[in-house]
């Protein structure tokens, strides 16, 4: 949910203005026109640095949630009892929303409704449990959105396990290397300097390295560690996430896995009887990022136009010619789920073959750098030694 700041008149001309939270923009307008509100302005309050985070806001929390769920249901204990059950060795945070949920539906809202009046839960997940009250396929719906959720999850692990070992070492070979240059490469200088003979160009400007280093290295720390968090605050504002996305997009692994989310959540909704537009609408509402949120707003405008599915997905240069035709083929036969899911296997599949290349070919090429570097600076070092040995 976000917060807008707005300004309106009533009907006697009135003017008020204060703040009010909804899911977009469309629905702030829709809240304040049933107070019979007249809209003069309306803005999504921005923050430079979000505070508040979400209890739900991880796909592991919400996979576990979920499919937990499912299963208390599907032994026929009533909802009451099973968010009761769920309260059981949780976080205090979560404990919270569950008891949100419990007092909501206690008090006659429905559970997707309760869920959203907690502003914790995305989109995608209520909209699961909306179709599951309405078709009585409630624990059904539940495990389709923990299979969603733990695929997401899995994704983003592959990722993170795929730059964590390679900086882990990048970062402690740097240190290591720091106090190399800076507590034994001097040690190495003063011997040297007792001796009358010149010093090879490579040795020499180890050691002037190392001087620069010992002279200047806490400054070249502390301009680093401003640099990334300058760097991390600016990401978090508008600006910089639209350039962050911007430039993420233009990797091929970026627009693989959205292809695969899009498939995805699309063949879900599509199979829960949800029609096209509305299935789009849902996903739109449900994306994170403002990029990904206007690839999905442009395949609704040209849809609103009258193009077919297969030809809006074309106009985005997103999809690739086979997945174009897969989806082309199931809107030809009937059958959109199936094939929609045939397009995420595959790109689940390029992604997983990706991430094991990415890892074959960065982890390798980190230690091999590090041992280069490391090899250079002790032969550098070592060099005039081996050359007064050599001489006697």
């Amino acid at each position: 949910m976000k917060t807008f700041v707005y300004k309106c008149y009533d009907e006697n001309r009135i003017k008020s203005s204060g703040t009010i939270i909804a899911k977009n923009k469309k629905d702030a307008t829709r809240i304040l026109e049933n107070k019979y509100l007249k809209v003069i302005s309306l803005k999504e309050k921005r923050t430079f640095i979000k505070l508040e985070k979400k209890v739900f806001k991880n796909y592991k929390t919400l996979y576990i949630f979920a499919s937990e769920w499912a299963s208390l249901i599907e032994s026929g204990l009533s909802v009451i009892e099973t968010l009761d059950i769920l309260e059981m060795n949780r976080k205090e945070k979560e404990i919270k929303v569950i008891r949100k949920i419990k007092n909501s539906i206690t008090s006659g809202f429905s559970i997707s409704e309760s869920l959203e009046k907690t502003s914790e839960f995305p989109s995608f997940f209520i909209s699961m449990v909306k179709i599951g009250e309405a078709t009585g396929t409630l624990p059904l719906q539940l495990e389709t959105a923990a299979d969603y959720y733990k695929k997401e999850h899995k994704m983003r692990k592959k990722l993170t396990e795929l730059f964590a070992y390679p900086v882990t070492v990048l970062i402690f070979s740097l240190i290591v290397l720091y106090v190399i240059m800076t507590l034994v490469i001097p040690v190495f200088y003063e011997l040297y300097q007792s001796m009358s003979f010149k010093l090879p160009a490579s040795t020499e400007f180890i050691f002037e390295t190392s001087f620069f280093l010992k002279d200047f290295g806490i400054y070249i720390l502390l301009f680093i560690l401003l640099l990334f968090t300058a760097i991390g605050l600016f990401i978090k504002t508008e600006k910089g996430k639209n350039l962050k996305n911007d430039f993420l997009y233009k990797f091929p692994i970026t627009k693989n896995i959205f292809v695969s989310r899009f498939c995805m959540y699309l063949a879900i909704l599509s199979e829960s009887g949800y029609t096209i537009y509305d299935s789009l609408e849902n996903i739109q509402n449900s994306m994170k990022n403002d990029k990904s949120k206007s690839i999905v707003k442009h395949i609704l405008s040209e849809i609103k136009k009258g193009a077919t599915l297969p030809k809006a997905l074309e106009k985005i240069s997103v999809f690739d010619k086979t997945s174009l035709h897969l989806i082309f083929t199931g809107c030809e036969s009937g059958r959109l789920p199936y094939f929609l899911k045939l397009v995420t296997e595959r790109k689940e599949e390029e992604f997983s073959k990706r991430m094991l290349f990415y890892k074959t070919i960065l982890q390798p090429s980190i230690l091999v750098f590090c041992g280069i570097l490391t090899a250079f600076i002790l032969l550098s070092v070592w060099l005039p030694m081996i050359n007064i040995f050599n001489g006697l």
